[in-house]
């Protein structure tokens, strides 16, 4: 298993929290020079999709994920975390928060190291 990988798995978990409906942040995971995970909490939905790609993002639709945008969108958020974004789903889809683990955390790193 490539360093970054396994690096990623030890050090960016993810939650699922529930207000309204249940909803995981997204962030973006992306290794440094030194193979660190690098977590981008300030990220707008083009800057995600460019790098995720359209694909992922619509095969999390196809898992149960309900939208993906910022917080103060889906939440009503209006404090320092407004503007990350997260996505809801609903709380009895299991598959849901995995898919947008993988595709923001897994993914990326994946691909900084040529697995994909």
């Amino acid at each position: 298993m490539p360093e970054a990988l396994s690096t990623l798995l030890n050090r960016r978990r993810a939650g699922i929290e529930q207000r309204r409906e249940s909803f995981m942040s997204v962030y973006l995971v992306q290794p440094n020079d030194q193979g660190w995970p690098k977590l981008r909490k300030k990220l707008t939905f083009d800057d995600f999709h460019h790098t995720v790609g359209s694909e992922l993002i619509e095969a999390t639709h196809n898992l149960g994920v309900m939208c993906i945008a910022s917080k103060e969108e889906l939440l009503g958020e209006t404090g320092r975390s407004m503007n990350e974004l997260c996505g809801t789903f609903k709380s009895h889809t299991e598959a849901a928060p995995v898919a947008l683990y993988v595709i923001s955390r897994v993914v990326p790193t994946l691909r900084s190291v040529n697995w994909m």
